[in-house]
């Protein structure tokens, strides 16, 4: 074994092998102990003195190869050296040193991961880049990440350091991280196969010490985080005078709501937030936030865009504040955009260009201008708003790794559609200090589909001049209010602050209050729709156990607990969740754990966590496959050199990789009575549905949603008991989209399910609910 470490004192690496001196108590002078997606840690135990060589200081850098020149261990000491009294010599007391190395992550776990939007639809190999660009991308080559597979979701923690955030996000995708020699590597757990065979050295059986940690499993039940369940629309009617509503139904609730808010204090524009695409230097971060000199004229070239996208659930506020644009102004501001940069494929933005000698700025949808135009005036500063509403909270489906014995295998994924409701509004504001003197509504529509999720370009400069004071981009909740006068035309309502020239605001104890100068007036229809909160939960089971049971043994084996790991925002995300840990529960192979130790492993293949053991011998009939979970390398300071091997190995179901669980579930959740035996057999949600028009009679409904072949729409005054067997709580079944449903009290509630003509029928998942408050004297 070779050691080398660079003091940091101008004199470069320097060899400590000769050095190396056996600790007493356990006879080893050097240990490396290696985590899956953890850091390495290595231990050396030094005579400094007797060698003439300086003891090692904080911040060294210490590399350890074998005779054979493998890199064992790079890294770094966070830490003094410790000294160890071994005697008295004629020179007076003597000590040796004991130092204890971490390895390369130590340096990028040194800068704090800064907080940010969650990573969506990207592969691993993306998402870790993302995460060390963050931190500081000159401290490691990254050409080794492997792509692995797409995540859905990933939340970073900056709470957590990076190392911490990278491990997580590489269980995730059932894949193991190191950082070794300068470079940052991500690869598939199991993608390098080391053969052990009784014709490849001596394997000690005695040592193979595999255990069946846990019982095969076929049925299993999975709890997961707070999830939307039913689309509400709850009705009221306006009387002039009445401020609060109450409603029937606590509305889900946002926990972060802020997922961006860029004010432009630093002293340069923030490259772990943004991406910026500006060969010709025309933003920069000055006196009055980001300014603007201009671009090449050209649409898309100069952009600054952020690196996480926007996902489109929910309701989501786009705003910038303190906008100043000077005449010859041209490009767009607080867009959305599906697919690169540029006008034709804005979701929703704000179009700026001159028009006669005025520069305007009006609502860009879908490539295309809409709405009111709007004249700036000079030496006026404005706030931008546009308000995004999908009934959809959930856009990006999570993603879920296993391996069972049909090998790799991912669940999950995939998006959710939903159309969008988009509202413009822009306030004038005055010069200092700033007084609200007004806020116009520029656009009021929506677009029937969109995608799951949308890259965020504050800025497409053709050629915008000015500056713009902050960019903010918060996600409220799920809430959309909708008016309809006496004889008029359909309106939305602003949710937000008076000051913001809202027009109301959802109150804690669950009352829609408005504010004074916006007061529902008589006869005026007020809808509400919103997303109701409950625990998710899946339940699926196979016939494993039967097909492999004999007499006696019970054909049904259960587990209930909870993901931690990926998180599971849905139900449909606990039932794919439940199919990957079926994947390799219900498989004998996948309770293995074990351990196992032979020497100079270095001189066939150094073995890594992550790696897999195909541990084959035909004399003892033994054949299995194992996944490397850690690895501590031992030396002496003999010669030649013997390096001991000592490896933990345990298979997903032993130890779970690519998901964290535990027993412990939600208290207020219920549990189904009985397992699904196929995932994903519901008809689409009527996430569209809408009430188009309320009578002191009748409510009619149109479901926005081609009904299946011999099937239709099932309404019924209870929820959870669709079903054509079922004729309690049954209102009426339509065979098309467009229905009314008879009004008897003033208060109701309904619940509206697709069915199909399968027998038995399919149905939605969830129900879209009418609440009604209107008086039907």
């Amino acid at each position: 074994m070779k050691v080398t470490i660079d003091n940091q004192d101008g004199k470069g690496s320097v060899d400590y092998s000769r050095a190396l001196c056996a600790d007493e108590a356990t006879e080893k002078a050097a240990v490396i102990n290696r985590g899956l997606n953890q850091p390495t840690m290595a231990r050396l135990h030094l005579d400094c003195a007797s060698h003439g060589l300086p003891t090692p200081v904080i911040n060294a850098f210490v590399v350890i190869t074998s005779d054979n020149g493998t890199f064992l261990f790079t890294g770094y000491l966070p830490s003094a050296a410790e000294p160890i009294f071994v005697g008295y010599s004629s020179a007076g007391p003597q000590y040796r040193v004991a130092v204890n190395a971490v390895s390369e992550d130590w340096l990028l776990n040194r800068d704090a991961l800064p907080q940010t939007a969650p990573l969506l639809g990207q592969t691993a190999g993306e998402m870790v880049r993302i995460l060390t660009n963050r931190v500081n991308p000159t401290l490691v080559q990254m050409n080794g990440l492997q792509d692995v597979g797409t995540i859905g979701f990933f939340e970073p923690m900056s709470s957590l350091p990076w190392s911490e955030n990278v491990a997580a996000l590489a269980n995730q995708a059932r894949s193991a991280y190191r950082v070794l020699n300068g470079q940052l590597t991500l690869a598939p757990v199991g993608s390098t196969v080391h053969n052990m065979s009784d014709t490849v050295g001596t394997i000690d059986y005695a040592a193979l010490n595999a255990t069946n940690a846990k019982q095969v499993v076929n049925d299993v039940t999975i709890t997961g985080l707070s999830q939307p369940m039913e689309y509400v629309t709850e009705l009221f009617e306006g009387d002039g005078a009445t401020v609060l509503f109450q409603l029937q139904r606590d509305p889900f609730r946002i926990i972060r709501p802020i997922l961006l808010d860029e004010e432009f204090t630093t002293s340069s524009l923030n490259t772990s937030i943004w991406q910026v695409n500006d060969a010709g230097g025309y933003l920069s971060v000055g006196g009055g936030g980001l300014a603007m000199t201009g671009g090449v004229g050209t649409d898309g070239t100069t952009t600054l865009t952020t690196i996480d996208p926007v996902e489109l659930g929910g309701e989501l506020v786009i705003e910038s504040g303190f906008v100043q644009l000077n005449s010859g102004s041209d490009g767009v501001l607080c867009g959305l955009y599906s697919g690169a940069v540029g006008i034709a494929n804005c979701l929703a933005g704000y179009r700026v260009r001159t028009s006669g000698s005025n520069t305007i700025v009006i609502p860009l949808v879908e490539g295309n201008e809409v709405g009111t135009a709007y004249t700036m005036q000079t030496g006026h500063s404005y706030i931008l708003r546009i308000h995004v509403h999908s009934s959809e909270l959930q856009r990006m489906l999570n993603s879920y790794f296993s391996y069972g014995s049909d090998g790799p295998a991912v669940y999950g994924g995939g998006t959710v559609q939903s159309p969008l409701q988009l509202l413009f509004e822009l306030q004038d504001m005055a010069l200092l200090p700033y007084v609200n003197i007004g806020s116009t509504i520029l656009y009021d529509g929506s677009v029937s589909t969109s995608p799951a999720i949308a890259s965020f370009a504050c800025v497409n400069s053709i050629n915008l001049q000015g500056n713009v004071g902050y960019f903010k981009v918060t996600q409220p909740g799920t809430m959309w209010v909708v008016s309809t006068p006496s004889g008029g035309t359909s309106f939305t309502r602003r949710i937000g602050s008076n000051t913001q020239g809202a027009d109301c605001n959802v109150l804690r104890n669950g009352f829609l209050h408005f504010y004074k100068l916006a007061i529902p007036q008589p006869g005026e229809m007020v809808a509400v729709t919103y997303r109701v909160a409950a625990p998710s939960v899946a339940r699926l089971a196979n016939n494993s156990i039967q097909q492999e049971g004999g007499t006696g043994v019970p054909a049904v084996s259960q587990w209930v607990g909870h993901i931690v790991r990926p998180p599971a925002r849905s139900s449909v995300d606990c039932e794919n969740a439940c199919q990957a840990l079926l994947n390799f529960s219900s498989n004998p192979a996948a309770a293995w754990k074990g351990t196992y130790s032979y020497y100079n492993l270095q001189d066939q293949s150094d073995i890594w966590p992550g790696d897999a053991l195909n541990f084959n011998s035909s004399a003892a009939g033994f054949n299995v496959n194992v996944i490397v979970r850690k690895v501590t390398i031992a030396s002496t300071s003999s010669s030649p050199e013997v390096l001991d091997y000592a490896i933990e190995f345990a298979n997903d179901w032993a130890e779970t990789i690519a998901v964290k669980l535990t027993d412990s579930i939600s208290p207020d959740v219920y549990l189904p009575q009985e397992p699904e035996v196929t995932p994903g057999a519901y008809l689409p949600n009527l996430n569209a549905l809408q009430v188009a028009s309320i009578s002191t009679t009748e409510i009619t409904v149109n479901a926005n949603t081609t009904p299946p072949a011999n099937g239709g729409f099932e309404v019924r005054s209870r929820d959870y008991t669709f079903g054509t067997n079922v004729d309690e709580d049954l209102v009426l079944r339509s065979p098309v989209a467009s229905f009314t449903i008879t009004r008897s009290a003033d208060e109701e509630q309904f619940y509206v399910r697709m069915y199909d003509g399968s027998k038995p029928p399919l149905y939605s998942r969830l129900s879209s609910a009418i609440f009604t408050n209107v008086s039907i004297s």
